[in-house]
């Protein structure tokens, strides 16, 4: 395991660098996307139904989308 020795000091790194408390509510819905990704992965895995595999996969990509949004400040999206 590798350690900074830095701390975090109850802040976390959104994408640009710029750093938010971890109650800032970006961290903990982007959080909340990737936990929903995970279950929509596990449906995905247990289908065998083509088409019902291709809509999960489209929702996970656009959740990963949009938590990468969310760990973006505006004013350094495209």
């Amino acid at each position: 395991m590798k350690f900074s020795k830095k701390g975090d000091g109850g802040e976390t790194s959104l994408l640009g660098g710029q750093r938010v408390p971890k109650f800032d509510p970006r961290p903990d819905t982007y959080g909340t996307l990737d936990e929903a990704s995970s279950a929509l992965g596990v449906a995905r895995a247990m289908t065998n139904h083509k088409k019902i595999k291709d809509i999960l996969l489209s929702v996970q990509k656009d959740l990963l989308t949009l938590g990468a949004e969310l760990s973006t400040l505006p004013e350094d999206l495209p």
